[in-house]
């Protein structure tokens, strides 16, 4: 879970009244990044572990989606949390 230090490190350098919105930036760029790296590596690219969207997307439910949200929603956290402190 690096998410959260990772976000820290970056939302601490912002002003209290910027963090949110800054937060929602960085989640925001975190998730899309993450889905599309797992798109290309995952299901685009054939090799031996490649999956079919239906196998990733659906079949691996609920826990690609609870990742995904842990993605975009840790700096959100971090941000209220560095609201504080």
């Amino acid at each position: 879970m690096f998410w959260f230090p990772f976000a820290w490190l970056y939302l601490c350098e912002f002003a209290i009244e910027s963090r949110g919105r800054e937060a929602l930036k960085l989640g925001t760029f975190w998730a899309v990044v993450c889905i599309l790296i797992d798109l290309v590596g995952w299901i685009l690219i054939s090799h031996p572990w490649a999956m079919t969207f239906k196998e990733f997307y659906m079949d691996y439910q609920p826990w690609i989606t609870l990742i995904y949200l842990v993605i975009f929603f840790s700096p959100i956290v971090m941000g209220k949390w560095k609201n504080t402190n």
